[in-house]
C-alpha cells in the first residue's frame, strides 16, 4: 500500500472559473515511487521526473500530483 491517507490542507475558489473550486491534499505517504507507473497507464498525463509530479485531466479537471520527496 504506496498512500495510507490524505488531509484537505485547503479549499479556495478556482482562478480561471468561480463555478469550480481548488482543493490542496497533503498526502500521509511520498507516492514518488508510483507516479511513472501512473503516467504509463493514465490517458494524457505528464510525468515530470524533476518534481517529482505527474499531471492529468479527470473530464476537464486538472489534477496534479507531487511528491514529498
Amino acid at each position: 500500500m504506496f498512500l495510507r491517507g490524505f488531509k484537505i490542507r485547503q479549499v479556495l475558489p478556482c482562478i480561471a472559473n468561480p463555478e469550480w473550486i481548488r482543493v490542496k491534499v497533503d498526502l500521509t505517504d511520498d507516492i514518488s515511487e508510483v507516479l511513472p507507473y501512473l503516467n504509463a497507464t493514465i490517458k494524457g498525463a505528464v510525468y515530470n521526473p524533476g518534481g517529482p509530479s505527474l499531471t492529468f485531466c479527470i473530464v476537464v479537471k486538472i489534477v496534479t500530483l507531487i511528491s514529498r520527496a
